[in-house]
């Protein structure tokens, strides 16, 4: 038999899952999917990795990456039990986010051609 708190934790996740699941979604297949479509219908835009237009990869990864972690704090509180180290993976998670976001605005700034 499942404790009352386990089906507490498991009744807590199931935001967290439906936002991370419609975050993946947007980011991982409309998102690029609207590129593509929007590339066909501008001919002079040139389509590079995946046959989407440049800088889209990196796009959906930093969506992806920094997407999550806004969802995780959000939602990761009330899903997490009370004992968890919810503030460690926050921390955690903060320097992976802040170094995407960094990399992300910062590779603009770089003296690259786009």
């Amino acid at each position: 038999m499942e404790t009352d708190a386990a089906v507490a934790a498991t009744g807590n996740i199931v935001p967290l899952l439906v936002a991370e699941s419609i975050l993946l979604l947007v980011a991982l297949v409309a998102l690029p999917g609207y590129a593509v479509w929007k590339a066909k219908i501008r001919e002079d835009v040139p389509l590079k990795g995946l046959a989407l237009p440049q800088g889209s990869v990196r796009s959906m990864l930093a969506l992806t990456v920094v997407g999550s972690f806004v969802v995780f704090l959000i939602f990761g509180g009330a899903a997490l039990p009370e004992s968890s180290r919810f503030g460690e993976v926050v921390t955690a998670l903060t320097a992976v986010a802040g170094a995407i976001v960094g990399f992300y605005f910062g590779s603009g700034g770089s003296g690259r051609p786009s």
